[in-house]
């Protein structure tokens, strides 16, 4: 289907304007032009608001002053109409200040030739009231400005002006008063009234307008906040989903050497209870060795049944939601166990022959009341970030480099502290200051998610109230740091 022309569009919608209408329509965009004045690209939006406004005042007294210039042409009262071009003339001080980007002198101007005018009319003409004029322009600082001094200075000189403006009509005689020229003194007082009601309806205007932009900003700002925190929370689901992955395949390759054990012993049982079902002959002897074999197996059989089923308890601890409930843990027992699902888990997908490891850990350590998946997930990615980082040195140095990790605790005075190092490729000192940052990661792309040592950051710092540094050379390996306090927060 043929979408319609704009332009006939646009033609027809202007052959529905009234005739009345058409020559505004036609003033509009030089009007646009004119207020624009000065304005440009690197204007902030209230920048560009006061200098269209200050514009805008500027031209409306040009066409209002034309206006009573040529209504004034024919009328005795000539001070009136020279004071009318004066005012005419002046406006146009505006527009030059401003196409010049002098914001601040054009606003100055605008304000004090009109205090001097307004001081000056009501005392040189009898009965003339002009000076009420000075309590608007005591206010207008308030719509070009915003630094506190520059209003309070521009308020009272004009309160100043008007004070001073009602001594001087009681003491100095009108020296511009001609008679015949006629009395516009209620004529002032009307335009007065109608200038300090467009000045505060122009407030009330305003600030509705920024209420309704902040309360469009707040609504979008709070589905920026709710796309933000459900998306945090898609990232550290996967954050735990890629740990418990790691995890499990940990546990897969730990589970399958008891599982093999018992496979091994109980196909070896079995085939020492057919040897004694196919003997012809009794043998008292022979049967005691086999019974003692079919014991050890059935023993060994029980030992590693029971060590696979530690391995699933494990599992199933780590896997569980946390509860939130702290409890006394042995960070030894923690250490070693993640350090060998670790471990575990890279023999399975490195490619190279895995690293060897040590671990020296302090027989006094205390335990400490913690949630073991929080302490456990945090053990788990120093401890895999470790392997990741001599194995990429391992690549880069064949047959020259030993990889070692290491995984210490020891008991100080007032804390518990557990080191995670390594001797790999290290982490440069430009680096170093990023590594706890969300989503920061020197990692491939999509190889990190950039939230394990961020999660793992908070929840030290945060949860417990500790801390996690790291001490590198690059090129040398580095070494992670966990302090827990022993009275946790």
């Amino acid at each position: 289907m043929k979408s319609p022309d704009p332009g006939s569009k646009l033609a027809s919608t202007a052959g529905k304007q009234p005739i009345w209408y058409r020559p505004v329509a036609a003033f509009l965009p030089v009007w646009e032009r004119i207020i624009s004045i000065g304005t440009h690209d690197g204007l902030s939006s209230w920048e560009r608001k006061r200098v269209r406004l200050l514009n805008g005042i500027a031209c409306f007294s040009i066409i209002l002053f034309s206006v009573y210039i040529l209504v004034s042409l024919g009328s005795p009262d000539w001070v009136t109409t020279t004071l009318c071009v004066l005012i005419f003339v002046t406006q146009f001080g505006v527009l030059i200040l401003n196409h010049f980007r002098l914001y601040n002198a054009a606003a100055y101007y605008y304000i004090l030739t009109g205090t001097a005018f307004y001081s000056f009319v009501p005392i040189a003409k009898k009965h003339d009231g002009s000076e009420y004029t000075l309590i608007i322009y005591s206010l207008m600082g308030m719509i070009f400005f915003r630094n506190f001094w520059k209003l309070f200075m521009l308020f009272w000189v004009n309160v100043a002006a008007f004070f001073a403006v009602r001594y001087a009509i009681t003491v100095i005689p009108p020296f511009l008063y001609i008679p015949e020229m006629r009395d516009v003194y209620n004529a002032n007082i009307v335009l007065f009234f109608a200038g300090l009601f467009a000045v505060v309806y122009y407030f009330r205007v305003e600030n509705s307008r920024q209420e309704k932009q902040l309360n469009r900003q707040n609504e979008q700002l709070q589905a920026s906040l709710a796309d933000l925190h459900a998306a945090q929370a898609q990232l550290v689901q996967r954050e735990k989903l890629a740990s418990l992955g790691e995890l499990t395949a940990g546990v897969a390759h730990e589970i399958q050497n008891p599982l093999n054990f018992v496979n091994n012993f109980a196909e070896l049982s079995g085939e020492l209870a057919d040897e004694h079902d196919k003997g012809a002959n009794r043998d008292a002897n022979l049967e005691a060795d086999l019974l003692t074999d079919l014991q050890q197996n059935i023993g060994k059989i029980s030992e590693h049944g029971k060590r696979a089923a530690a391995i699933v308890r494990s599992m199933l601890e780590h896997s569980r939601t946390s509860t939130g409930d702290r409890e006394p843990t042995n960070l030894n027992t923690l250490c070693a166990d993640y350090l060998q699902l670790s471990y575990g888990a890279l023999k399975i997908e490195a490619h190279l022959p895995p690293p060897g490891y040590r671990t020296e850990l302090d027989p006094d350590l205390i335990p400490l009341n913690v949630i073991p998946q929080d302490i456990g997930r945090v053990l788990l990615n120093l401890i895999n970030n470790a392997f990741y980082a001599v194995l990429q040195r391992q690549r880069n140095e064949p047959g020259t480099f030993r990889p070692e990790i290491w995984v210490k605790t020891q008991q100080l005075t007032d804390r518990v502290e557990i080191r995670v190092g390594d001797n790999g490729t290290g982490i440069d000192s430009a680096i170093q200051a990023k590594i706890f940052q969300p989503f920061f990661t020197t990692k491939p792309t999509g190889s990190g998610t950039g939230l394990g040592l961020s999660l793992s950051y908070d929840i030290i710092t945060k949860g417990y109230g500790g801390t996690l540094c790291v001490q590198s050379q690059p090129g040398q390996g580095a070494e992670f740091s966990v302090t827990l306090p022993i009275r946790l927060k």
